[in-house]
């Protein structure tokens, strides 16, 4: 409760997010907007009424009581205003737009993200203009295109993904709170770009940064070293090898590649050094150079979140230090959070945000507390151990939450903080003044040559690390209840730190122990997890099944290990004890015809996988209580009705269309029941079906 009365915006920005939060839980109805007249009248009788109630009824309570609510409806108002109307039935449409985001993936396919300025007299024009739509092209001629253009098309908006595969990453609802109401496929010659001058906000960090990689370039850097300071410097991932970013990932240090609060942190030392050999770095003039700096560079690299987030807080501290007033920090972390939810609501939801205020709050909580643990004399080793605690005060509030998300941890993350971060800042020195020197080769040739070498040491390094045993351990469970206790015990431990007192001990034990209790109830439903799922995939099949922390699983050749992991990921971190528990088997070419008789001692399944020319017969004799079929398959469907055990037909996902319909057609008129994974997602078979296939 101190905390609470003691941080005013934290309590704000709590209700206000309620209410985003409320809105998402009611998405799915459909409510009709408020004319803003009766929502601002709506809001205003709320405060009426808190204030009349405080006065009649002489209880604060009143009062902060309609505050909260206000806040909440303040919050869902924000949240049903600013969120993007989605496309529910598949339409043809002739859209302009300006082109935000444009990216090539390995595979040569091309994504784009288009701003939809104007649409073609449609039904769902209205729903189109201002939204965004993403869009998928193989046609080469568009890497002529830069960020900023303005295009006009013709295509057909399709609604966006809808994830069926349990705890899966839902696709579609990510793009959802990006603000995505469509997908589409652009194909050559549907699409032109109009003559228009470009966005000048998209346009611009484009330009510059160009600029830079043609002058970095011009130093004769090696391709993997340009591609490593690009991404570094400007956020510019996109020369970047999948294996040199894997590296990062797993030795812990992907948030060098990913520009933020520590890279303008950077940014804004160096400015405050410089400036204070001329100004005071109170003075107002010093304040909005600063401030000018930050926020140029957060334009440099194309408004990234992370940037944007950093830049906000630190400005807000300019301006705070400006006041000659003491500054509570956590307050301006809590305003820096609420002015970003005003701008995006559904920010609340990307792990981003969360991530980057909660290691915020870890070094402002936990870094004095680790940095004087222990005192050294020796000032490299005083750096070094201050290092360490910035890295440990950080990891110690997001470590819950990254756990929670991408069930994983860098094991060797503290190594790779102690080696990595100290060549940070040479690295960005070096490439600023390779910049700042291109004007005369020679000189520029100076820093060129550190620079590179440095770059490529750092990316050793990374590969070094990651190759360290045990460096990056995966399908780790941890659950919402779990996180939920893990930080109200970290806010104890704190308390212990710095007021220790019986009542925090008693208080930290009993979270302890519910701690100890919920693990130990995750480990059981783990053991106790049996199913029989067969997973929605783009291409080829997937059959798992799972009992006592053990899965078996039936995978097409053609379905590659990302397309699996990304399918199954959510799920099997609740059910596999280790990877040594998983066993697969891999199933024949599509172009043979492959039959098996899975869970032969309970209901027996029948599955008919790869292709045939010839009918195939359902045996009426056998005691069948499911038919799975996979590919492009003859079937004789009249020999299903002959077997009395038959009551369900499943399609996988490489059926091809029309033999869906037919198969759909004919046993509509039948007791069998018919599911497609192409069309109706992923499917759960009964429970007593659900032991270990063979």
């Amino acid at each position: 409760m101190t905390l609470w009365k003691q941080l005013p915006l934290l309590r704000i920005l709590v209700f206000f997010m309620a209410g985003i939060v409320l809105h998402e839980a009611t998405s799915s109805y459909d409510i009709v907007l408020p004319e803003t007249k009766w929502g601002s009248a709506a809001l205003l009788l709320l405060l009426a009424a808190g204030r009349l109630l405080h006065q009649g009824l002489r209880s604060p309570l009143a009062g902060d009581l309609s505050f909260a609510l206000f806040l909440m409806f303040l919050g869902y108002l924000f949240t049903l205003t600013l969120s993007t109307p989605l496309l529910k039935e598949p339409t043809e449409a002739k859209i302009a737009g300006t082109l935000e985001e444009i990216k090539q993936s390995d595979s040569g396919w091309w994504q784009l993200t288009l701003r939809v300025d104007a649409a073609a007299p449609s039904p769902n024009a209205a729903l189109l203009k201002g939204s965004r739509v993403l869009l998928t092209s193989s046609d080469s001629s568009l890497s002529d295109l830069q960020r900023g253009e303005r295009l006009l098309l013709q295509t057909k908006l399709q609604a966006l993904p809808v994830n069926t595969n349990p705890h899966a990453f839902d696709y579609g609802l990510f793009l959802r709170r990006k603000g995505y109401s469509s997908q589409a496929f652009l194909s050559a010659g549907s699409w032109k770009s109009l003559p228009l001058p470009p966005a000048s906000h998209l346009a611009l960090p484009d330009a510059i940064n160009c600029w830079c990689r043609a002058k970095l370039a011009q130093n004769k850097l090696e391709p993997e070293a340009l591609a490593l300071i690009q991404a570094l410097l400007l956020g510019n991932k996109s020369e970047l090898d999948r294996d040199t970013n894997q590296n990062f990932v797993k030795s812990g240090a992907i948030h060098l590649l990913a520009v933020s609060g520590l890279h303008t942190g950077i940014i804004y030392i160096l400015v405050a050094s410089l400036l204070s050999l001329f100004i005071r770095t109170s003075h107002p003039l010093s304040v909005s150079l600063i401030i000018g700096s930050l926020l140029a560079y957060a334009v440099v690299t194309g408004l990234a979140p992370s940037v944007v987030r950093a830049v906000l807080m630190l400005s807000l501290l300019q301006m705070g230090q400006l006041s000659r007033r003491p500054v509570n920090r956590y307050n301006l972390l809590c305003a820096s959070a609420l002015l970003q939810l005003l701008w995006r609501p559904l920010l609340i939801y990307h792990a981003g945000f969360w991530l980057s205020h909660l290691a915020v709050v870890g070094i402002l909580a936990f870094y004095p507390l680790l940095n004087n643990c222990f005192t050294f004399r020796f000032t490299p080793a005083r750096k070094l151990w201050s290092l360490l605690a910035v890295s440990l005060a950080a990891q110690s509030t997001t470590l819950p939450l990254s756990l929670y998300l991408f069930g994983a941890f860098p094991s060797w993350f503290l190594l790779s903080n102690l080696l990595l971060l100290p060549l940070l800042t040479p690295i960005l020195l070096l490439a600023l003044a390779s910049l700042a020197l291109s004007f005369n080769p020679t000189l520029a040739a100076l820093t060129a040559g550190p620079l590179n070498d440095l770059l490529l040491f750092m990316a050793q390094l990374t590969q070094s690390i990651e190759a360290l045993p045990g460096s990056y351990p995966d399908n780790l469970w941890l659950s919402a209840p779990l996180l939920l206790l893990l930080y109200p015990l970290l806010l104890q431990v704190y308390r212990l730190c710095t007021r220790p007192r019986g009542t925090h001990w008693l208080q930290a034990l009993a979270l302890l122990c519910l701690l100890m209790a919920g693990f130990l109830a995750q480990q059981h439903i783990k053991l106790q997890n049996q199913t029989l799922i067969l997973y929605q995939t783009r291409k080829g099949l997937l059959l798992e099944g799972r009992s006592g922390g053990q899965v078996f699983a039936l995978r097409s050749q053609k379905m590659s290990y990302a397309d699996a992991d990304y399918a199954r990921s959510g799920l099997m971190r609740r059910s596999l004890r280790s990877k040594s528990h998983l066993k697969e088997v891999q199933l024949p070419a599509d172009s043979l015809l492959h039959i098996q008789i899975l869970n032969p001692d309970t209901q027996p399944i029948l599955l008919y996988h790869g292709s045939s020319r010839t009918p195939l017969l359902v045996p009426d004799d056998a005691h069948i209580a499911t038919v799975l079929l996979n590919g492009n398959l003859r079937v004789d469907m009249p020999s299903l009705l002959k077997n009395k055990n038959c009551r369900q037909v499943v399609a996988g996902p490489d059926c091809p269309p029309w033999l869906i319909r037919e198969w759909d057609t004919f046993l509509d008129t039948t007791i069998i029941s018919f599911h497609s994974v192409r069309y109706q997602g992923a499917f759960l078979f009964p429970k007593n079906s659900d032991n270990s296939h063979r």
